[in-house]
């Protein structure tokens, strides 16, 4: 991709927005610094404008983050007007991609609105509460401090990254906005600790026994990515002692026999062939993993969530969201409210 940025927008005679490339012969002037500019629409570069005069103040990304904001502050504004929901998709800091529609709950949207210490590109309000802020981002993220603003007001964050004016596209003419960081993770907070979590499965599979070849099967929990499918294969097989609780509920309700093995040095968890009794631990995961991986299982089960930081708890609550393992605390305010302005 070229990578250099030029003015691709200007301001005409009416003040409106005139995009070079539908731009006719006329007078223009910047949308950054107010002076004239010359429309140039060439063999070697693509159409874009040019001060006629150096402006020392003024350049190519401040003019193509001002022309960003408040083209996107127009589609957002035609949307809300019309009463239609804006689709949205956003990566979350837990790797997944999650969607939603920005005007969910707000009611109106205005450009650079001052929040006491803060002043975002783009603010989604309902009533005089902010419930969610657009950063455009060319140069520079957004500072800690407003970050931290933010979260302390509950307020949810997207930003939109544009290297090049050839990015406008991702605001103007996108099915759906697409941005590059959202602050708000689908998936709500781990119930014990407040951080990050995900949807679990568990897949059962059919196998054969190493030993007597008749037919076992085992269980293979695992993560979900992209709000809430499944992966498509295994990442990684987790042996029998690590299952969680509701791991081994399900597993064993689905015909997985699952036994405790001692020996002389250690007490651990395996799966057992119903029909011989052999045990298969490690060995037998690691070398099936690969068949499993690539094979379809015969049930997948939602298992509640697993807390990405792996806190003690682990997020075992019922996948309708209650609280199937004692009582907990509730998930904090702010990061409940945040995801609700987004859907």
């Amino acid at each position: 991709m070229n990578t250099e940025i030029l003015y691709p927008i200007a301001l005409d005679a009416d003040g409106s927005f005139v995009h070079a490339v539908d731009a006719p012969r006329g007078s223009y002037t910047c949308l950054e610094c107010h002076n004239s500019m010359n429309l140039r629409k060439g063999r070697v570069k693509r159409p874009h404008y040019a001060h006629k005069a150096l402006s020392p103040n003024c350049t190519p990304k401040s003019a193509l983050h001002s022309a960003a904001k408040v083209l996107l502050h127009q589609r957002i504004s035609e949307f809300l007007v019309r009463g239609q929901t804006l689709p949205i998709k956003w990566r979350c800091r837990c790797g997944d991609d999650h969607s939603g529609n920005l005007l969910k709950k707000a009611t109106e949207v205005r450009i650079e609105p001052s929040l006491g210490s803060v002043r975002p590109d783009i603010g989604l309000f309902e009533g005089d509460r902010c419930l969610a802020v657009v950063e455009v981002v060319v140069t520079h993220p957004p500072e800690d401090s407003s970050l931290s603003y933010y979260a302390q007001n509950e307020i949810a964050v997207l930003t939109i990254h544009l290297k090049t004016d050839l990015c406008l596209s991702k605001v103007t003419s996108a099915p759906e906005l697409i941005f590059d960081f959202g602050s708000v993770c689908a998936y709500g907070p781990c119930l014990s600790c407040g951080r990050l979590r995900k949807p679990r499965f568990v897949d059962i599979h059919k196998t054969k026994c190493w030993k007597c070849d008749s037919e076992m099967r085992i269980a293979f929990p695992q993560w979900a990515q992209n709000d809430g499918e499944r992966l498509g294969s295994l990442s990684c097989p987790e042996w029998p002692e690590r299952y969680k609780l509701l791991d081994k509920l399900i597993a064993r309700k689905r015909g997985v026999r699952i036994v405790r093995r001692k020996t002389r040095f250690s007490s651990f968890e395996s799966c057992q062939c119903p029909k011989c009794g052999v045990w298969d631990g490690h060995h037998y995961v690691d070398s099936y993993h690969h068949d499993f991986a690539y094979s379809e299982p015969i049930e997948v089960v939602r298992a509640g969530w697993v807390c990405l930081a792996d806190c003690d708890w682990n997020c075992l609550n019922y996948p309708d969201g209650s609280q199937g393992w004692g009582d907990r605390p509730s998930p904090p305010a702010n990061q409940k409210r945040a995801a609700d302005a987004l859907g």
